[in-house]
């Protein structure tokens, strides 16, 4: 009876020492890079996929709003949190101290060219816009010359653009300056070919 007594009190003196070491090794912040991920599993479940494992993710919900677009390599500091409860259990759970970086896949996007005909406008936000007719908002991309930084004037331009919400507006399309010159040919003895 008095071994077991005294295994039971050096297990309640020890336990609490190795669970806080334990604790604060896994709270030391490091660094984990790999896709995020997404499965239909318990109504929706997101994770970032490594070379050797699989982590879920918790934090402020700015940063999980950076990381959750499925396909996209995240760079992120974070910590451990093993005693945290979670619905899918996909993998280890980590808490984000900051995003680091958040690459796309490497894709070539379409320029178009085409007549533009509208208003110059402005967000509340500060995007400047072009509003044509048909209702269609033109996202103008940085840096913006400034006699195009006008609400109001109007716009008649063979323009460049993505077409698409490629801009941080989330409009109809981006355009890219420099817009193309409509003026006067070139001479030819100034031809650069």
């Amino acid at each position: 009876m008095r071994r077991i007594l005294l295994a039971l009190l050096f297990l309640s003196v020890t336990t609490p020492l190795f669970a806080q070491k334990v604790a604060k090794q896994r709270s030391q912040p490091y660094t984990v890079s790999g896709i995020m991920q997404h499965t239909d599993l318990e109504g929706g479940c997101w994770f970032l996929q490594t070379k050797k494992e699989k982590f879920e993710l918790t934090g402020s919900p700015e940063d999980l709003r950076k990381c959750y677009v499925e396909g996209r390599l995240v760079t992120l500091r974070v910590v451990d949190r093993p005693f945290m409860a979670s619905t899918c259990m996909l993998g280890r759970r980590i808490e984000i101290v900051e995003v680091l970086d958040t690459n796309f896949h490497v894709r070539d996007p379409i320029i178009m060219q085409h007549r533009i005909v509208g208003t110059i406008h402005r967000t509340s936000a500060g995007c400047w816009y072009i509003r044509t007719k048909e209702g269609f908002r033109y996202e103008m991309r940085p840096p913006i010359p400034a006699r195009y930084r006008k609400i109001g004037r109007k716009f008649d331009r063979d323009v460049r653009f993505l077409e698409g919400s490629e801009g941080t507006c989330n409009m109809n399309g981006v355009i890219l300056f420099p817009l193309p010159d409509t003026g006067r040919a070139m001479p030819k003895k100034y031809d650069p070919r």
